[in-house]
């Protein structure tokens, strides 16, 4: 399956790039999954598909959520403005506020982050 085809479903919005962009979009009464990847990232690649398994999951159990898949080349105002340093990071914002955030490929760090934002967005 390809990735857009496997990330289809989760409905990614992929067309911020700037921050005022970025800032208009969210809403305080939403939960948001943001996900920063680059295309020459290997670590991204090795994420992704572990990353798009807990967001099913999540969309399974009906809890409410939009996705965000960004670029962080096409994104680098947005990266800026959140003071991300490492590739691949993925952060939940609630209430307009970062909440809980994952960097890098770990597969104990991801499961970690996606049970421990579970727990306040359930």
């Amino acid at each position: 399956m390809s990735e857009q085809l496997s990330l289809s479903h989760l409905n990614p919005v992929t067309n911020l790039h700037s921050r005022e962009e970025f800032k208009n979009f969210l809403n305080s009464e939403e939960n948001y999954f943001v996900y920063f990847t680059a295309t020459w990232c290997k670590f991204c690649s090795i994420a992704k598909p572990l990353v798009v398994k807990y967001l099913t999951e999540l969309q399974n159990r009906s809890v409410p959520f939009t996705f965000l898949l960004l670029d962080a080349d096409a994104s680098r105002d947005i990266v800026n403005h959140l003071k991300i340093r490492g590739f691949p990071t993925t952060l939940l914002i609630r209430n307009n506020e970062v909440e809980e955030i994952c960097v890098g490929a770990g597969e104990e760090d991801i499961t970690h982050f996606f049970n421990t934002s579970y727990k306040k967005i359930a």
